[in-house]
């Protein structure tokens, strides 16, 4: 399923499209809120890869801390999640600058502006929201390229796909 040219992070994933018409306003606000839901992504992903290697006393506050976080954080979610209609998950290739997706469902034809929010972690409940234009229809599987093309949410995504492709790659090494 995977045309799209540079890294991209494979999976499946909750996602809802619906057709739409962004306006300049709308690309604004959802750039904003992609965002900061990227940056606070990279935030909690990243606690667990940091290596303390100030005093040990130190290091074990700061890992209890983290644990209670974590549990915090976790039951929040699960709260949030269950106020929240998250939609069926399908096979995603995301790019940064495209996605790729399969479904069964009827869905858009070529050329069609549509909004999609993408469920990328379930430590925070709230989607990626992409308007993208419809490129490709084959059979069940779906390719659309994002109509914002901001360097900064760029930077972002690719942060992120770099950051889920190390960790599939040490996955696949742990074994």
């Amino acid at each position: 399923m995977s045309d799209a040219p540079g890294i991209t992070y494979q999976a499946t994933l909750p996602l809802h499209w619906e057709e739409a018409t962004p306006t300049d306003a709308v690309l604004a606000q959802a750039r904003h809120g992609n965002l900061v839901l990227l940056q606070a992504l990279a935030t909690l992903e990243s606690a667990a890869d940091k290596d303390y290697d100030a005093d040990t006393a130190v290091a074990k506050a700061v890992e209890r801390l983290e644990a209670k976080l974590d549990i915090v954080l976790s039951l929040l979610s699960k709260l949030v999640a269950q106020q929240l209609e998250i939609p069926a998950s399908v096979p995603v290739t995301l790019g940064v600058r495209s996605i790729q997706w399969q479904a069964a469902a009827i869905l858009p034809t070529v050329g069609a502006i549509i909004k999609l929010s993408l469920h990328l972690s379930s430590k925070l409940p709230e989607p990626l929201r992409i308007f993208a234009r419809v490129t490709a229809v084959q059979g069940e599987h779906y390719s659309a390229e994002f109509l914002d093309t901001d360097e900064e949410l760029e930077e972002w995504i690719t942060r992120t796909l770099f950051r889920y492709h190390r960790r599939a790659l040490q996955a696949r090494h742990q074994f």
